[in-house]
């Protein structure tokens, strides 16, 4: 950057603060309107849990890197909390497990041979504890989330008997009603 146009944007940036400094018609700065609408932003965030829930999937969106997951106590957490979960995040689940599916049909030692032939076996064999720790990883990841897709489509079916048991009980409830009601009326 020249020195002309490093002094004309540390001139207008001067300006600008002037200008955020200065009252307006109504006799308040644009810096204190600012911070009367971050103290009224904070307010309405700690009066709101539910702003801060949404505010904390805006940051995971934005870099789920950062989003760091709170480490509790299995025993501590109630099922129906555990099912809450379960059920929010069933599509994500279905194409994890998909996706795990895939890559676990992938057949690893049919490698083409131009890529065999780019692989240097001594820094293979080099880091061979490496690449079989791994692979073991590997595997055990995919009977875990084996596991738990199974255990997440026995709670669907769970769920599922349970609605439909719901469903049967009100039909007959309902239909019970309605005899009670054309009793009542003829009686």
């Amino acid at each position: 950057m020249d020195s002309s146009t490093f002094n004309s944007l540390s001139s207008r940036l001067t300006r600008l603060e002037l200008q955020a400094g200065e009252k307006d018609k109504s006799g308040v700065s644009l810096t204190a309107q600012v911070q009367d609408l971050q103290a009224k932003v904070d307010a309405l965030y700690k009066s709101n849990a539910e702003l801060q829930t949404l505010e904390r999937i805006i940051e995971t969106v934005r870099d789920p890197k950062k989003h760091i997951p709170e480490v509790r106590n299995r025993s501590s957490v109630p099922d129906a909390e555990k099912q809450e979960v379960l059920l929010a995040k069933f599509p994500a689940i279905r194409e994890a497990y998909s996706n795990l599916a895939e890559l676990s049909t992938l057949d690893i030692p049919a490698l083409s041979s131009e890529v065999v032939n780019k692989i240097d076996l001594e820094s293979v064999h080099q880091r061979q504890e490496a690449i079989e720790g791994i692979m073991r990883a590997y595997h055990m990841l995919v009977v875990k989330n084996t596991l738990v897709f199974e255990k997440y489509m026995a709670l669907m079916e769970r769920e599922n008997s349970f609605w439909v048991d719901v469903e049967r009980k009100l039909t007959a409830m309902k239909i019970r009603l309605d005899e009670l009601e054309d009793k009542k009326h003829y009686a």
